[in-house]
């Protein structure tokens, strides 16, 4: 989780906030409500949390909840008597979490009931070697891919596997969610205040967006976007019902094979999360350079040997689009670009039209022509002449329950120059794949999507049988 990584500022931070706190006690930031669900799915008893279902709705609880009066004040006491320490022993200031979750246990120890020692002990450690609620979320990051604070006292995650849920933790009050803020703005040196009320930046695992008020008209509001410290894999993918291992398949033989491909769809259907996957792809022996926006999300497969990573950042006076003309001179053998969204769509056909394949997202509400004609306009315009570079687009879209699946993919088949209209050929529809289609296509060259083309760990071995759409499992 690399909490320690943030202490060493915690000294600083709590000679700031002396007066929030005395030797009666010092508040925590945070409270768990004690709203736990009425039909559980899942529970994790080592991290006091369960997933479930609450007045007919998703909830992630902390659990098992509130502390009573009497666990509160003992809660108190302990973490004044641990920022005392932090502050005045120089020894303290890089301790890691795990050794203040220590410290806390010794001081709660014969204070309560041996069954509450560790979880009181838990909330305490998170609000002084941690950032309070938001680190109790951080430490499921590898399950939580945003944590969505609406207000200081409504927070609430995007699962990977249940989608958006409410949560039963809220910040005690709007200065305790700036100052919780602040403790992972810290890392990078800025500051979340009424001279800078907007802040977005990147931080160990994530990324933070956050406002006060009066843009944030609850007087405090943010995202943490959780990245993953490795690709979710295809089979990972295939497990959460994604899409199907034929569909996979296709798109491995495309990758390899250089095409060039955009993954499109609405804010949060998994367009970067499916760029990362089927990064596993491309080959291991291509050149591959990654370029992205000031926020690095993209997660390329680790057996992929020679990887040039760029950002582009119009402060630092290097703009993204400068930066995919900058990878074109480096001599690459395939572009991965986190997101076109202007002028720099251009380039990168410009790119593939001199041979140098790309993967992208982009932000779409649908696919096909009205994605080309999205291409053509303001203020992508890409050059008609350029257009026909496009070999597949795929699109995502979420199911009603808030899973993410490929909804669509299209294979171009652009007109020589004595024809006309651009032909699409359907691989998947309405989630569906098409074994017909897979064996038409002229990306995979074969006429099929060979299973052996795929790793070993997605591949089972079974070939589509032309004519028969076969279903999303």
């Amino acid at each position: 989780m690399g909490l320690g990584k943030f202490l060493r500022k915690l000294p600083v931070a709590y000679r700031q906030r002396r007066s929030c706190f005395s030797a009666a006690g010092s508040p925590l930031t945070f409270k768990v409500l004690g709203i736990l669900p009425e039909r559980t799915f899942e529970t994790d008893a080592i991290r006091f949390r369960s997933i479930g279902i609450n007045d007919g709705t998703l909830l992630y609880s902390i659990c098992p909840g509130a502390l009573s009066p009497d666990e509160l004040r003992i809660a108190e006491s302990t973490k004044a008597m641990l920022i005392n320490k932090m502050v005045n022993d120089n020894d303290m200031h890089a301790v890691a979490f795990k050794d203040v979750l220590k410290m806390t246990e010794e001081l709660v120890f014969g204070k309560v009931p041996k069954d509450r020692i560790h979880y009181l002990s838990y909330l305490v450690a998170h609000d002084v070697g941690g950032q309070g609620a938001i680190s109790i979320l951080l430490d499921d990051s590898e399950e939580i891919e945003e944590i969505e604070i609406n207000s200081p006292f409504s927070i609430a995650v995007y699962h990977r596997r249940y989608g958006r849920c409410s949560t039963n933790l809220q910040f005690c009050s709007k200065p305790d969610f700036r100052y919780t803020i602040n403790r992972i703005a810290a890392s990078a040196g800025k500051e979340l205040g009424a001279k800078d009320a907007i802040l977005d930046m990147q931080f160990g695992i994530g990324r933070l967006h956050a406002q006060l008020g009066p843009y944030a008209i609850s007087g405090g509001a943010a995202s943490i976007r959780l990245g993953r410290l490795a690709a979710m894999t295809p089979d990972e993918m295939i497990a959460l019902k994604f899409s199907t291992k034929e569909a996979f398949s296709y798109l491995s033989s495309a990758v390899a094979k250089g095409a060039n491909i955009i993954i499109c769809g609405a804010p949060g259907t998994g367009k970067t999360t499916l760029l990362s996957a089927i990064s596993s792809f491309i080959p291991n022996s291509m050149r591959v350079i990654t370029i992205e926006e000031e926020i690095s999300e993209v997660v390329l497969s680790s057996s992929l040997r020679n990887v040039v990573k760029l950002k582009g950042s119009e402060r630092d006076g290097v703009g993204f689009r400068e930066q995919i003309r900058n990878a074109l001179h480096m001599r690459p053998e395939m572009l991965v670009i986190g997101e076109i969204r202007g002028a720099e769509a251009n380039d990168a056909f410009s790119g593939a039209n001199l041979g140098i394949p790309f993967i992208t997202t982009m932000h779409s509400s649908q696919n096909g022509q009205a994605l080309l004609d999205k291409l053509e306009s303001n203020p992508l315009n890409v050059e008609r002449a350029l257009l026909n570079r496009l070999d597949i687009s795929v699109f995502l879209s979420k199911r009603e329950n808030g899973s993410r699946i490929i909804e669509s993919i299209i294979e171009y088949r652009w007109p020589s120059s004595k024809e006309s209209g651009v032909g699409m050929l359907p691989i998947v529809e309405k989630g569906n794949v098409n074994a017909g289609a897979i064996r038409l296509s002229r990306v995979v060259n074969d006429g099929e999507a060979r299973a052996d083309a795929l790793p070993q760990t997605v591949s089972d071995g079974r070939r589509s049988v032309a004519g028969h759409a076969v279903q999303s499992e």
